[in-house]
């Protein structure tokens, strides 16, 4: 049986999963600024679903506000992720003084599109209906974070050069509206300002926005026998890790990228099967990424010459 690997999906706060706040903010992708400085923290007890050590964050997802009948259009943004110090409530506002030192940008999108259409019917019945609930904005990070709880908590930076609203005759009392979280009691908060150079603050909320993040495991190799192959299986996410492989563990013998036909990557897992037969000499495996992120845990295992590694057998 190949191993499923687990994966983390979390709603913060986690009251979002069920319940939806109609109350509305225009900050980050709604405002009337030219551009836009956004930083938002959210507190590490929101994450204690996750494992000893994290795991790495590699989506991020938003809800549209009640009564938003607009989109927008948003040029060169960056997503940078950090773990700090500094708890909801307590953002500097000079913006660097939130910054912890293993900053990392995990996206920049030339061109992107936020979609803040949900009429305010929607929002009317109580429960409201489902698909108020739905996650509708999304951001892919392309560089996913490492983030472990344990060393603080989580910041959340973007930098919008340029928002491009969907104008029409009624943009002015409708433009687009995002969930914000409840004020004070939600372990999250917000600084903002109106130009990506920003140094300090312009607004300061106790709240930011409702958010649905999602967590890959730190990534291992499962090896599973078949009665005609062995099948090495690892986590698809993060999507930058390389499959790696040599024949000898001698350090003068240097890891390769396995190039050969027959990785099969699904959404959760990747898989490769090697025929039994083929397998006449000991070949050595791992899974390789080469992460630029300040501060990632050394995951090196020494491995002395006696004794020999003993072989798998089915």
């Amino acid at each position: 049986m190949i191993p499923d690997p687990t994966y983390y999906t979390l709603a913060i706060p986690a009251t979002a999963e069920t319940s939806k706040n109609r109350a509305t903010t225009k900050v980050p992708f709604g405002t009337f600024w030219s551009g836009c400085r956004y930083q938002q923290v959210f507190n590490a007890s929101h994450f204690s679903k996750l494992p000893p050590g994290g795991g790495f964050m590699f989506r991020l997802y938003f809800r549209p506000g009640c009564g938003g009948t607009q989109g927008t259009f948003m040029t060169n943004t960056v997503v940078r992720m950090c773990t700090t110090a500094r708890a909801a409530g307590q953002l500097s506002p000079v913006f660097d003084e939130n910054l912890g030192a293993d900053v990392l940008t995990v996206a920049t999108v030339p061109l992107s599109a936020a979609n803040g259409y949900l009429p305010i019917e929607r929002c009317v019945p109580n429960p409201p209906l489902s698909d108020t609930l739905a996650w509708y904005l999304f951001m892919r990070l392309r560089t996913p974070f490492l983030y472990n709880p344990a060393k603080g908590n989580l910041l959340l930076e973007l930098l919008i050069s340029a928002h491009v609203p969907e104008l029409d005759q009624d943009f002015e009392n409708s433009p687009i509206l995002l969930e914000p979280s409840a004020e004070k009691v939600d372990g999250i908060s917000s600084i903002a300002a109106g130009s990506t150079n920003a140094l300090s603050a312009e607004v300061v909320n106790p709240y930011g926005l409702v958010a649905q993040v999602v967590f890959a495991p730190f990534p291992t190799l499962s090896v599973t026998p078949t009665d005609t192959n062995l099948v090495l299986s690892w986590p698809s996410h993060p999507e930058p890790i390389r499959l790696q492989h040599k024949d000898s563990l001698d350090p003068s013998v240097a890891w390769r990228d396995y190039t050969e036909p027959g990785i099969q990557r699904f959404e959760l897992t990747s898989l490769l099967e090697i025929p039994r037969a083929s397998l006449q000499a000991r070949r050595y495996f791992r899974l390789y990424w080469n992460s630029p992120q300040v501060g990632l845990p050394d995951t090196t295992v020494e491995v002395g010459p006696e004794p020999a590694p003993t072989p798998v057998i089915p």
